[in-house]
């Protein structure tokens, strides 16, 4: 009697076993249906899990600043030129904190994601080392220069003219727009869904 009531015993255990298995697949099954795809879930995976850098570019940049005190005289006084140079990092990449759920367009009967992004711009540079910088300056202006307003100076311009170079070079920022659509598509590819990305 007690072998029959073991075997009973054993016969329930494996039967719950095997009931929470077969539900366990059933409940995944159904919630994978359940949970659709649409532009809002599409732009939240993208906001978690996509880079925004796609480039990280190295300039050696050389920038000029000229105070002009508007006459000959004024500038044997007061008159400056800084010239700095530095090695400049320069980040590119797509923005995507800019990229709206109107930017993305999700086809269910199609099973197809279609993206628009941003125009890849630059997103963060910095001097990587020390700056040079060279002071020619007027009689008083040398006198009364301020070192850390004249650095300032310096690596303001070098950050602008650094992020222009890079902004005009055009094949440069194609890359990066191109690198953020591999990017995305990498992202999206466990979704299911064809994506395109422009």
């Amino acid at each position: 009697m007690k072998l029959y009531g073991f075997i009973a015993l054993l016969l329930i255990i494996v039967a719950i076993i095997a009931g929470s298995f077969v539900g366990g697949i059933l409940y995944d099954q159904h919630s994978q249906a359940v949970k659709s795809v649409d532009s809002l879930v599409i732009l939240n995976k993208i906001e978690d899990e996509a880079s925004l850098i796609t480039k990280s570019i190295y300039i050696n940049q050389k920038s000029v600043i000229t105070v002009d005190q508007g006459s000959d005289w004024s500038n044997f006084w007061w008159g400056q030129t800084l010239t700095a140079e530095a090695l400049m990092k320069v980040d590119v990449g797509v923005d995507y904190k800019k990229l709206s759920q109107t930017d993305i367009q999700v086809d269910q009967s199609q099973k197809v994601i279609s993206i628009t992004l941003p125009k890849s711009e630059v997103l963060n540079v910095a001097v990587d080392g020390k700056i040079n910088v060279q002071n020619q300056a007027g009689l008083l202006k040398a006198i009364f220069s301020d070192t850390n307003s004249d650095y300032n100076k310096a690596l303001d311009q070098l950050k602008t003219d650094a992020t222009t170079a890079v902004e005009q070079n055009t094949d440069l920022m194609t890359s990066a727009k191109t690198d953020s659509v591999s990017i995305i598509q990498l992202v999206l590819k466990d979704t299911g869904y064809t994506v395109k990305v422009s």
